[in-house]
């Protein structure tokens, strides 16, 4: 979504207002020492994004209040060990709404507090946008208002969002009430960790370039399937990854979540989508949000990440893909990368989903 506010992959899961205090141990998270979680200060000058390489690490977390406090610690663990893993381009703020409307009026209060204060937009313009029930100005109310549906019974379901300014120098996150972190019956937390680590990695996408214009960054992006499958395959790697090295925080689960299982749920999502309402769709159709088959991006999209990880390194989109995009545009970049054009890559794939299950599967090397 290319907007003021843009939020890039929101994740649609089944799934206090202050920063996170605690310090985990960043050493056996893997991060380089003089990191911190705290804040980290400026970053350059202002109206300048280039990060400061003598700076910190900030990854601040904030909650409402009404959401258990122990959510912001976990969450900051995960975010992380995302940057253990995918590296660090910028100060990190993950803003969790839940579902009591004074909570959330406040941590929308904090949040446009501070936008103020770092000269990003002034308070008035903020609070105007971020608490209005429409996500096309802004995303507190938007992710209030999930919470509270969620929580009415309705619809069990949670969004998470990529909602910065390029120009504010920062990643920032939003999210809904994590139904599984905060205990809600029938959800997992798994889910919402993995949710974190998706959303990281689209910190990781657009820290890799560095124009401000907006168009510029939508051609360095590339389509909707291949930013959202790769956060969805790159997310579900790392989590199968610290799932094996028992290094993902304990949480609620009513549920298993696994890579194999998430996976073959998008098969079968897959195969359902094409036999119904999506029938005759290939995967480079799936170029842009609000389609109304955009759930298949991601679904799809993280199977032709995995066919392309499987054909090359687990290491080519951080290696060859994104250092390049903004430079050569997304189609040279994935023909060099990739050693084929995107269309010969459709024709191919498609090719690939009509395997049996268990020879897709097989390329995952679980």
């Amino acid at each position: 979504m290319n907007k003021t506010l843009m939020a890039m992959g929101l994740s649609i899961v089944l799934l206090a207002g202050s920063a996170c205090s605690a310090d985990p141990d960043l050493d056996a998270l893997g991060v380089d020492d003089g990191a911190t979680s705290e804040t980290a200060g400026a970053v350059g000058d202002e109206g300048n994004t280039e990060l400061d390489p003598a700076a910190p690490i900030s990854v601040e977390v904030f909650v409402a209040s009404d959401l258990d406090p122990e959510i912001s610690s976990i969450v900051e663990q995960v975010l992380l060990l995302g940057v253990a893993e995918w590296g660090y381009s910028l100060p990190v703020e993950y803003w969790i709404y839940g579902v009591d409307d004074d909570a959330g009026v406040e941590l929308t209060e904090e949040y446009c507090a501070r936008r103020d204060s770092r000269g990003d937009q002034n308070y008035e313009d903020c609070f105007e946008s971020e608490n209005a029930s429409d996500a096309v100005k802004g995303y507190g109310r938007y992710y209030l208002e999930i919470g509270q549906l969620a929580q009415s019974g309705d619809q069990w379901v949670g969004e998470a969002g990529w909602t910065g300014n390029p120009e504010w120098g920062t990643h920032i996150f939003m999210s809904s009430d994590p139904l599984g972190l905060s205990g809600y019956p029938g959800n997992s937390g798994d889910s919402d960790l993995l949710t974190v680590l998706h959303e990281y990695w689209h910190g990781v996408q657009s820290g890799q370039i560095e124009s401000l214009d907006q168009d510029t960054r939508a051609a360095a992006d590339g389509p909707v399937w291949f930013v959202e499958g790769g956060a969805e395959f790159m997310s579900l790697t790392l989590f199968h990854k610290l799932q094996n090295d028992g290094a993902l925080p304990a949480v609620y689960n009513d549920y298993v979540v696994t890579m194999d299982s998430v996976m073959e749920e998008y098969l079968a999502s897959i195969d359902q989508s094409l036999a119904g309402e999506c029938s005759g769709r290939t995967l480079l159709s799936l170029d842009s949000y609000g389609d109304d088959c955009e759930a298949l991006a991601y679904s799809m999209g993280a199977w032709a990440i995995a066919y392309l990880v499987d054909g090359s390194s687990p290491d080519v989109l951080l290696e060859n893909v994104y250092p390049e995009a903004e430079e050569l545009g997304w189609e040279a970049t994935f023909e060099e990368a990739f050693g084929m054009t995107p269309e010969a890559f459709d024709v191919e794939f498609m090719a690939f989903l009509e395997l049996p299950d268990d020879q897709k599967m097989a390329i995952l090397d679980l």
